[in-house]
């Protein structure tokens, strides 16, 4: 009880179920300060998890800051000095946007590793030779007609490349 009077924000990571929400409502009845940085440290996960669920690798961080200013009631320079902090503390990954190098994103840390990971495994594959071919790739030449353009397009290019994801 002590550990959770001191920081109920810790049930999040530490109990299976209990999410932000409940947090926040044991911390407004243990009068936690709402500019504790552990407060906006679980609000910060809890939006980044959700955004997730949504089916998103990562954060846009302008989004991000926006969104958790909104939701915490703090300013927007107070959200980016925790951002900042949980990237020192290495909780976050903070980058470039590869297809768009003037924004940001914030990756959950494992996120950003299977992320990555995955695309340097789809690269050395890419990029593989394959010793034998695919017997199937020879003798597949026709494509259904009932197919539209971008489906034809498709089984042309899975006939031409080791990998191809649809």
């Amino acid at each position: 009880i002590e550990l959770i009077t001191e920081n109920p924000y810790r049930l999040v990571d530490e109990i299976w179920g209990i999410g932000f929400k409940t947090a926040e409502q044991i911390a407004g009845k243990l009068h936690v300060d709402k500019y504790d940085a552990r407060r906006i440290q679980a609000g910060i996960l809890f939006l980044l998890g959700q955004y997730g669920k949504a089916g998103n690798t990562y954060a846009e961080k302008s989004w991000l800051i926006d969104r958790a200013s909104s939701v915490l009631k703090c300013t927007s320079e107070y959200i980016e000095e925790i951002l900042l902090a949980m990237k020192e503390d290495q909780r976050l990954i903070i980058t470039n946007v590869i297809d768009h190098p003037e924004r940001q994103g914030v990756y959950l840390k494992a996120v950003y590793h299977a992320e990555t990971g995955i695309a340097k495994q789809m690269q050395i594959k890419s990029e593989a030779q394959l010793d034998t071919p695919i017997p199937w790739k020879k003798s597949y030449n026709h494509i259904p007609e009932y197919l539209n353009d971008k489906q034809r397009l498709a089984v042309k290019k899975s006939m031409q490349e080791n990998m191809l994801i649809l």
